[in-house]
């Protein structure tokens, strides 16, 4: 995909290039030439941008990075999000969880209050053991975030996908109007986030809460 995108950048920037010589000054062929030039460099340069992205990310997830205690998790660093019950806190005792989401990405916990907490950095299995031994139920349902998403990760759907994937959406009460009306909402900060990431498996609560700047209470909820 990078070899296509810059094959056809250095193809356009050369057209461009060619038009001005031929035909004299056009703006257009100035502006597209800028334009494909900069698509090239992105493309050459991917490779660190990828790196530095991901660096990036690393650091601010390892605020996320939780220990299993004896009788709660235990967040060294503090929770990453700051809205919710773990503000100022770095504890999630075990009695306070619900259930156990193990579908998502990091696998969630549910608390009282509706509110989930991603448990980043633990393995499926640790955290089923602890679920187990504290008698708190795990489950899988259906992950609204990843159906809203999905249209955003590197991977071609078919339409039959995406028009099952609407009917999901609007069996739990999403219809297509605030499905559309979400996505737009969201759609730029996403496809940026797929352009440096390359990212085709999986997108959530978790990527769609990190994306929000600045991330107000309000907008938490």
């Amino acid at each position: 995909m990078r070899t296509f995108t810059l094959t056809a950048s250095l193809v356009f920037v050369a057209i461009s290039i060619t038009s001005l010589i031929i035909n004299g000054y056009s703006e257009t062929m100035v502006f597209g030439g800028v334009f494909f030039g900069g698509c090239a460099l992105v493309a050459i340069y991917m490779n660190k941008l990828d790196a530095w992205s991901q660096q990036h990310r690393q650091k601010q997830i390892k605020k996320t990075y939780c220990q299993i205690r004896e009788d709660h998790f235990y967040f060294p660093k503090g929770y990453y999000f700051k809205q919710g019950f773990l503000k100022g806190k770095k504890e999630l005792p075990y009695d306070a969880i619900e259930e156990i989401r193990t579908n998502t990405f990091p696998i969630s916990a549910k608390i009282e209050n509706n509110e989930l907490i991603f448990l980043y950095g633990l393995e499926k299995k640790l955290i089923e053991e602890v679920a187990k031994t504290n008698r708190i139920k795990t489950v899988n349902p259906q992950d609204n975030w990843y159906l809203l998403l999905e249209e955003f990760l590197d991977t071609e759907f078919e339409s039959d996908h995406q028009e099952l994937t609407l009917e999901k959406l609007n069996a739990l009460g999403i219809n297509n109007k605030e499905v559309l009306k979400i996505r737009t909402r969201f759609k730029t900060r996403m496809l940026i986030t797929t352009l440096f990431s390359l990212e085709w498996i999986y997108y959530g609560h978790f990527d769609i809460l990190k994306q929000i700047f600045p991330l107000t209470k309000e907008k938490y909820w």
